[in-house]
């Protein structure tokens, strides 16, 4: 789409990018945004894996022979290069300052008259480190060219497409670097950074990454091992490999990655995430508790260790704990349906029956297949509120979503009956002669007491 209303001009701020063989002939092509002081282009490190040189097109289609490379960072995929001409506007390096889940988001893409924005939701936020943070959006239109920026709202610059999730087109989830809020990337000396296709262990260990995001753990565990045969000391590889070890069943392999990982890096709040999830599954809890609390202490917006820790809190039946905890994340993680639900259940428990109402209705917007909040639902609005029209709406959908549930039929019979719905209450019975016995003959008791 193009601009609408109330959306920043950043197209201004945008440029095409296309490195330059030694013959001048033209190499891979890509995008990058005029940022920094002295009109530098923040752009993708992999335009200028063979390359020395290139140009840059402006949103007016003016050229510009870039004069430099400054610097590379091949850890990031990013690249400062200088145009020996002016480009047009700067944007504003904002970071992920303020950017929340949902939040939506804007980034270019080419178009038959140019580039052109689309619009997204952010969709979540993977810390692979303190200074390595990947930005998801969920969008139907792929961002198709490396270097390509993320702008929030007002217009400021938060993060750059990484090379290794462009192209392809196969997923609606993409994966953009966060930039640090004010500043550009410290790239160093160009004549001293090995740039991103030459550097093997990132090169590698980039590689582990997309194939954690493919959920093809085998094949990470081998690139994060490969990156760590070429670089000993990088603690996010040791992450890296520990979460494919994790998901391989390699229990004890995964402590001993993770807690090297802690150890190389003092406050990698993704490592003891990662370790509080393997202590969990080996069955030391008192082991799941230090790591996962540590997670939150060096991060506490890493919502699915605060989620744990309350999850676990709430099996010990320490509500209040658990309430405290799982009041902390936002819905960015695949559990927080689960999340809303034991709410659901504590604040019942605690008596707060409408409050309880909305965790579950809140439950079902995000996982709109939870038969067990449908049902628990139907309990509050029947037992606790009286309203039994209202729960039988609940249960019946408790019920389609899991037809052998018989405590769902049961209660669904007796919303049925209390709503002066005998036909229905009465099916519900037969269906549970089948499947509960004991429930059917005690929804028989209260249906013929209200004959």
């Amino acid at each position: 789409m193009g601009f609408g209303a109330g959306e920043p001009p950043v197209l201004v701020s945008v440029v095409t990018v296309v490195g330059l063989d030694d013959q001048g002939n033209p190499g891979p092509r890509g995008l990058g945004v005029i940022a920094g002081k002295g009109d530098q282009v923040l752009t993708s490190a992999s335009l200028f894996a063979a390359q020395g040189a290139g140009v840059v097109k402006t949103g007016k289609g003016e050229m510009r022979l870039i004069r430099e490379v400054a610097g590379i960072d091949p850890a990031n995929d990013l690249a400062v290069v200088q145009p020996a001409k002016k480009c047009g506007s700067p944007a504003e390096v904002a970071g992920t300052r303020r950017l929340r889940f949902q939040d939506e988001v804007l980034f270019p893409v080419p178009g038959k008259a140019g580039l052109v924005l689309q619009t997204a939701k952010v969709s979540g936020f993977l810390p692979l480190s303190q200074s390595l943070t990947l930005i998801k959006i969920d969008t139907a239109k792929a961002p198709e060219l490396p270097g390509t920026p993320l702008f929030n709202r007002r217009g400021e610059l938060v993060a750059m497409l990484h090379a290794f999730s462009a192209g392809g087109g196969r997923s609606s989830i993409h994966l953009f670097l966060e930039l640090n809020q004010g500043s550009l990337p410290g790239t160093g000396d160009r004549s001293q950074a090995r740039d991103l296709r030459e550097n093997a262990a990132w090169q590698a260990f980039w590689e582990g990454v997309a194939a954690g995001q493919r959920r093809d753990w085998s094949q990470a565990r081998e690139s994060f091992a490969a990156a760590l045969r070429l670089k000993e000391k990088l603690p996010e590889a040791y992450c890296g490999r520990g979460v494919a070890r994790h998901h391989l069943g390699d229990y004890s392999g995964a402590v001993q990655d993770l807690e090297e990982a802690s150890r190389r890096l003092p406050g990698y709040a993704l490592a003891y995430l990662w370790l509080g999830k393997t202590w969990k599954r080996l069955g030391n809890r008192e082991g799941a508790e230090r790591a996962l609390a540590k997670a939150v202490e060096a991060c506490p917006d890493l919502s699915e260790a605060s989620f744990l820790l309350g999850e676990m809190a709430y099996r010990q039946d320490q509500l209040a704990k658990a309430r405290e905890y799982l009041e902390r994340p936002q819905d960015d993680f695949p559990q927080a349906a689960r999340r809303w639900w034991y709410l659901g259940n504590i604040s019942r428990a605690q008596g707060r029956f409408k409050e309880a109402l909305e965790d579950y209705d809140r439950a079902v917007k995000l996982e709109p297949i939870f038969s067990a909040a449908y049902l628990e639902a139907g309990k509050v609005l029947l037992v606790d509120l009286g309203r039994s029209q209202e729960a039988a709406v609940k249960l019946k959908e408790a019920v389609r979503l899991q037809p052998n549930n018989g405590v769902a039929r049961y209660y669904l019979g007796l919303a049925n009956s209390l709503a002066w719905n005998f036909g229905e209450a009465w099916e519900q019975y037969f269906t549970l002669q089948d499947l509960n016995p004991n429930l059917a003959a005690q929804l028989a008791a209260v249906l013929e007491q209200r004959r």
